[in-house]
């Protein structure tokens, strides 16, 4: 490329003094355009211009190319003459001009609109004025125009924009159907392929929506069904106030619901009405969290209808602690947990999970004393064995490599396992135990090859 380059600029020089065999500024253009030298491809033009000056397809690159390197004042220059340009080009190079040098983005919308009226075939605006509208937030105009516009309904491009304002207006089915219909025109256009994983997102939550608000329109109270919708709106992107308005209702319907209030927490955070502080301090969700998926949420949402009938179920408030802390929601994890130890002390189940949610917010002390009650109740191998690992954890990322080498030994000791071999080889090694490490990755090895068997 630095050789093309290099030969297009003595091709340029030689241009000027014209000796035989120097290449034509056409040529020279050509060279430009395949190398996506921006620069060059203004310099060659204009002096095609300067010779040829009604040359308007030229003339209209040229102004594009002002505009894509955004010198605003030679777009603006390039069409000044109306007499050297079409009314569309001119159109288009000044409302643009308006809008991003300008800051005027009314003004520049009206100009297009303007034209828009007394032209409306002309797609060219009617594109640009549909993306102006977008970025202005005018969706609702927006769906009204490429209603009414010619040529939209066999235009990929501009169905994909008509379908993004009718998505961000809520209108789901209408946004899908201007996609399916983009697609049919152009499977490959990229516009369609960019966009197509969002509208499978939105394809299947519309299918549960759908689903949830049948239920619901029999019965309006259905927390199972409020939640669904609740769920699959956020889980859209574009829902979250209709989530958290359905995931409230669900709250009113079943005010001791974990699921309700990790939904509502979640779609109010995301819809700008719960900070991040007040979910945590109020609610005792984390919603720097990742969004769980359905399936966990169906089985706490499970474990939510067992408790309000059995609300001292304590194996089932450990198994909710599980799921919470399956999806990282560690202090509603530790509640549940604090429940399940204050109905049942020696329930090892319900102190493993209090140790992890302990350990993932950094607690480590009160995550140490919590292991020290469970060792003390004598728990099963395996119990033991899982919460020694999660504190092995916990001193290895402070670089507390003694501290977790005897809590791994503890592992070990209670379920030989391969994977605690290879968790202890990781802490010899940071210990400069090398052989050991080896020695713990060879018995790891041999454990699985026995288990395969």
């Amino acid at each position: 490329m630095k050789l093309r380059r290099t030969l297009l600029s003595i091709g340029l020089a030689l241009s000027v003094v014209g000796p035989a065999g120097a290449a034509s500024l056409p040529e020279q253009l050509d060279l430009a355009r395949q190398d996506g030298d921006r620069l060059a491809q203004t310099e060659i033009i204009q002096r095609i211009l300067h010779v040829e000056p009604a040359n308007r397809e030229l003339r209209e690159d040229l102004a594009n190319l002002w505009l894509e390197i955004e010198d605003y004042d030679r777009a603006e220059k390039t069409v000044q003459d109306e007499a050297l340009v079409s009314p569309s080009l001119r159109t288009r190079v000044l409302a643009r001009v308006l809008y991003s040098r300008d800051g005027k983005k009314d003004e520049a919308i009206a100009l297009l609109a303007d034209f828009h009226n007394k032209t409306p075939d002309d797609l060219a605006v009617t594109r640009q004025l549909a993306e102006s509208m977008a970025a202005t937030g005018q969706f609702q105009p927006l769906v009204t125009l490429l209603d009414q516009a010619p040529g939209v309904n066999s235009d990929a491009p501009l169905l994909i924009t008509r379908a993004e304002a009718r998505r961000s207006l809520l209108d789901f089915k209408g946004a899908l159907d201007d996609f399916a219909a983009a697609g049919k025109i152009g499977s490959e256009d990229s516009a369609v392929v960019s966009r197509r994983p969002a509208f499978e997102r939105l394809a299947e939550a519309q299918n549960h929506i759908t689903a949830a608000s049948a239920v619901l329109e029999k019965n309006p109270t259905d927390a199972a069904a409020l939640l669904s919708r609740a769920y699959w709106y956020l889980y859209s992107g574009f829902g979250a106030t209709l989530a958290k308005a359905d995931a409230e209702a669900a709250r009113q319907a079943e005010p001791a619901f974990i699921s309700a209030r990790l939904l509502y927490a979640l779609a109010a955070h995301s819809s700008g009405a719960l900070s991040a502080e007040n979910a945590r301090k109020d609610l005792l969700v984390d919603v720097s969290k990742p969004m769980p998926a359905w399936k966990n949420l169906d089985l706490i949402f499970r474990d939510d209808g067992v408790l309000k009938k059995q609300p001292r179920d304590a194996k089932t408030l450990a198994a909710r602690a599980f799921q919470l802390n399956d999806i990282q929601q560690y202090f509603l994890a530790e509640g549940d947990a604090d429940a399940a130890i204050a109905l049942a002390p020696t329930d090892a189940t319900a102190r493993v999970e209090k140790i992890y949610a302990l350990v993932k917010r950094k607690e480590y002390e009160p995550a140490a004393s919590e292991f020290r009650k469970l060792e003390s109740g004598k728990p099963p191998a395996a119990k033991l064995a899982s919460a020694a690992s999660y504190l092995t954890d916990a001193a290895f990322a402070e670089a507390r490599f003694e501290i977790a080498l005897d809590y791994i030994n503890r592992a070990i000791k209670a379920q030989p396992k391969p994977q605690y071999y290879k968790q202890r080889a990781a802490v010899l090694q940071r210990l400069n135990r090398g052989a050991e490490a080896d020695a713990d990755l060879a018995q790891a090895g041999a454990l699985q090859k026995k288990a395969s068997r």
